[in-house]
């Protein structure tokens, strides 16, 4: 059900996103502030049409000779990035930030998932930044993510003793299968006089935590 007031979302995925940003910053429209329509953006033969009503909500501007696709709302301007997704993509729009900022000389660390692409990106950023004015002359820009780590260890843990659980698990599914299976393994504590108020449960196979 629609809530009243407010508008339906329509879900897409990010490669269609950055594409339709693409297509609609780029160097083709030359027209300043004038609305995004949907039907203005250019269609290669045999692609289906892009029709997000996301971008009724934006405008196209020009700043310094580079095309923006403006928020008619909050004035938020998306720069459509390279789709190679490559390193040097976000250490050009990171460093841009942080001088557009003027914060470039006063960042101590930056924290990111343990992935390739943010490895070379650190360090690609690490020679267009001056190191004199960081912490440890920029030794620990490049923080790790604590809660990925973490993540890494309880995986690469829980397939060390996966042989175990599975073991458990089986069994706690075939306890829990019946009433009469319930009941009967309730019986035992009470038979050796045991006080148990728990009843078995099952973990989430899809959230580790």
């Amino acid at each position: 059900m629609e809530s009243q007031g407010v508008e339906s979302v329509q879900s897409i995925n990010h490669r269609d996103a950055n594409m339709e940003v693409e297509m609609i910053v780029g160097d083709n429209h030359e027209v300043e502030g004038s609305t995004l329509e949907t039907d203005d953006i250019p269609q290669e033969s045999g692609k289906r049409k892009q029709t997000s009503e996301m971008w009724q909500h934006f405008k196209k501007v020009k700043v310094d000779d580079m095309q923006y696709a403006e928020c008619k709302n909050c004035k938020t301007r998306l720069k459509a990035p390279s789709a190679q997704h490559t390193a040097d993509v976000p250490c050009d729009l990171l460093a841009d930030a942080l001088m557009d900022w003027n914060i470039d000389r006063k960042v101590s660390t930056i924290m990111v998932d343990n992935y390739t692409t943010n490895d070379a990106m650190l360090r690609r950023l690490l020679d267009r930044l001056s190191t004199k004015d960081m912490l440890l002359d920029g030794k620990v820009l490049h923080m790790r993510c604590c809660a990925h780590i973490l993540n890494l260890i309880v995986k690469d843990g829980s397939e060390t003793i996966s042989i175990t659980t599975e073991r458990i698990r089986d069994s706690v599914v075939y306890r829990t299968a019946s009433p009469a299976r319930v009941e009967k393994f309730e019986e035992v504590p009470r038979q050796l006089n045991v006080s148990c108020g728990k009843k078995l449960s099952l973990d989430c196979k899809s959230r580790w935590n």
